[in-house]
């Protein structure tokens, strides 16, 4: 995990993505910081969600992860795995697209669970060729009601329909 938290750091300062479009400075920072705050094993515990969904079978889905803090239980760590788009699909537009699929995870995260903050880290498949990472922090205090429905709504529509809970036990 401490070497994700660098290489996403040395990403974002080089500005090496494949599309143009950057992620946004103070969501990026805010989330880097928050996996940064964690204490060596709260980030084990946290990266045991994400290797779970990169190492699903099926790489033609998003698969998603969310993980509560182990140093503050009020926050969920939201990992969001997607494939690539289809070929003739233009650059801004799947960046767009991912954007807003981690938006609604992360509605849907904070309707389920009720954290006081979400931290949404979408990054793409190991087979794909795509680079995009998007971190997005949720403070539900911002919480509306058209949230709300809009949470209700894509859980109705099957967004985390099928979760699974998996409880981590972490053994030296």
């Amino acid at each position: 995990m401490d070497a994700l938290i660098e290489h996403l750091h040395r990403t974002f300062k080089s500005g090496t993505y494949i599309h143009d479009r950057p992620p946004e400075t103070r969501d990026h920072e805010e989330a880097l910081r928050m996996l940064a705050a964690e204490s060596r094993f709260g980030r084990r515990m946290i990266a045991t969600g994400l290797y779970d969904v990169i190492a699903q079978a099926d790489q033609s889905l998003p698969w998603t992860a969310a993980i509560p803090s182990p140093r503050d239980p009020t926050t969920r760590y939201l990992w969001m795995i997607y494939p690539d788009p289809p070929a003739d699909t233009d650059p801004d537009e799947s960046v767009r697209i991912v954007d807003a699929h981690l938006q609604h995870q992360i509605l849907v995260t904070v309707g389920d669970f009720r954290p006081d903050k979400v931290v949404g880290i979408a990054l793409p498949n190991q087979r794909g060729s795509e680079n995009v990472v998007i971190m997005k922090v949720f403070d539900s205090s911002r919480w509306t009601e058209e949230d709300r429905r809009q949470a209700k709504l894509l859980k109705e529509e099957g967004l985390f329909g099928e979760a699974e809970r998996v409880d981590y036990l972490d053994l030296p």
